[in-house]
């Protein structure tokens, strides 16, 4: 008899379960990650890799929306066709767009939403986009529009020199932008900028947004874009310097948003929901992330490709930190054995069946956590260097760490170092000049590295390590020793 009321008991909750789920399928509230799909592009190999790292955020890290769709707009399919990018729920198209407009700085954001949106319009409730060099780190639901919303934004994070003032009447940039949507600028909403606390005419930052893809205003962006695009007097006598040409797409679709979005269904972004990473210093301390654990969207943008030592910037709690590490050693990797950091300079690893070799250390030394730990698999062998400047040539022993592996240079190695002593109180008092500091006293030239090479070349020499090998070809021009 027990047995038969907790039979009866467990297929009643089971039904329960069921028609509870029933009924919210009715009444509109789906599987979140149905109702957002994500959109972003792109064009090289740098943007391949970081477009990788955000697809596996979005995956692992942003709850409930992980298996949402997720559309990739190539920019140069034949040259970077992405193979690498495919996946369930992944979508990768190639740009429909004048080819015209292909170096036009950023105008392919236009046209690469436009073209999505275009696709998902009728089944898709939160069109969100996010610029290669994003990454997720919680829950999108600040970008969910759900029934409430047409568009997510958040102000622009520096008034650049584009925004204008409330109130002041549309300059020679922004006017013809305002006139082809209708818009009267004295009716608008006044924001304000984000790090510098500018109060601005509505001017929306789209590294990071989500918008109502049945509003066709990724559409509009695009037509509006291209009328300015081809309007040879606008390009010629108002987009004169590189940031009006840079924040073109920009203020165009603040202008969209203006006129085909109600601002009362505009939902502000937190500032968690697109955190301007290499802008952190500069944010005011009441909008600064304690930790970088608490942001839902981070905007890295080019900290990745130029700050190696960006964990250190702001504080990363727990496993996260440790995901971190992991997701950027994979965005360091740019083939199977080779791996490039860019500190004072661009250095190379490249790793083989017996051990890995060493390219120019110094630009991995302001971090050398990273290739440390691939070293730990593949241990280091040799190093070699292509010239002697110190950006390059420094911080050999970091690298050797007392081992007895070569070091391989030409060897006008060390007469640049001669010369560079020689010549000390004459380089550093041009530096003090070129710098507009003081003249420093009697000055010395002092290096470590000219004592590190072991092996020194004249016009070539081949180094082999599991199986491939490296020619090094003397070359002088940057310096004597240019390799």
């Amino acid at each position: 008899m027990k047995r038969m009321i907790f039979s009866f008991v467990i297929g009643y909750v089971f039904c329960l379960i069921i028609m509870n789920a029933m009924a919210k399928n009715m009444m509109g509230f789906t599987n979140p990650s149905k109702n957002l799909a994500i959109a972003t592009y792109v064009s090289n190999n740098e943007q391949e890799r970081s477009v990788k790292a955000l697809i596996k955020s979005i995956r692992e890290l942003s709850g409930e929306y992980v298996d949402c769709d997720i559309y990739i707009v190539l920019g140069d399919p034949e040259n970077f066709p992405c193979t690498s990018l495919k996946g369930a729920h992944i979508v990768l198209l190639p740009i429909e767009m004048d080819k015209s407009f292909a170096e036009y700085p950023l105008a392919i954001k236009a046209y690469a939403a436009a073209q999505v949106e275009k696709i998902i319009k009728d089944n898709t409730q939160s069109l969100v986009w996010f610029d290669p060099g994003v990454i997720v780190l919680n829950s999108l639901d600040a970008l969910e529009l759900e029934k409430k919303y047409d568009a997510a934004f958040r102000p622009v994070t520096l008034s650049n020199n584009i925004s204008i003032p409330p109130g002041e009447e549309p300059n020679d940039y922004w006017a013809p932008i305002y006139d082809l949507l209708q818009i009267d600028s004295k009716s608008l909403t006044a924001l304000h900028t984000i790090v510098d606390n500018i109060e601005i005419q509505p001017y929306y930052n789209c590294e990071v947004y989500s918008l109502n893809p049945k509003l066709g205003v990724c559409e509009d962006w695009a037509r509006v874009l291209t009328m300015l695009l081809k309007n040879k007097e606008y390009q010629e006598n108002v987009c004169t310097t590189f940031l009006r040409k840079l924040f073109l797409h920009q203020a165009v679709l603040s202008g969209v948003i203006d006129s085909k979005v109600n601002p009362e269904r505009i939902k502000p972004l937190p500032l968690a929901g697109g955190y301007p990473f290499n802008q952190h210093e500069r944010l005011p301390v009441e909008k600064k992330v304690s930790v970088l654990n608490d942001c839902a969207v981070v905007i890295f943008d080019y900290a990745w490709d130029r700050i190696p030592a960006w964990m250190n910037k702001i504080k990363i709690d727990g496993t996260l930190r440790n995901w971190l590490f992991d997701t950027y050693l994979d965005y360091l990797k740019l083939n199977d054995n080779l791996y490039r950091i860019e500190g004072s300079c661009n250095s190379y690893l490249v790793t083989t069946s017996n051990g890995s070799v060493l390219i120019d250390p110094a630009g991995a030394s302001v971090e050398p956590s990273f290739f440390k730990k691939v070293m730990e698999a593949f241990p280091l062998r040799a190093i070699l260097l292509t010239h002697a400047h110190q950006d390059h040539s420094n911080d050999i022993a970091l690298w050797r760490d007392g081992s007895d592996i070569p070091v391989i240079v030409q060897r006008e190695f060390k007469t640049y170092f001669e010369y560079q002593s020689d010549f000390a109180g004459l380089f550093s008092r041009r530096n003090a000049i070129w710098s507009g500091k003081p003249f420093p006293g009697e000055a010395t030239h002092e290096n470590n590295s000219s004592k590190e090479p072991t092996v020194f070349f004249a016009d070539s020499y081949e180094y082999s390590l599991g199986g491939i090998t490296f020619k090094m070809i003397h070359t002088p021009g940057e310096t004597p020793d240019h390799t």
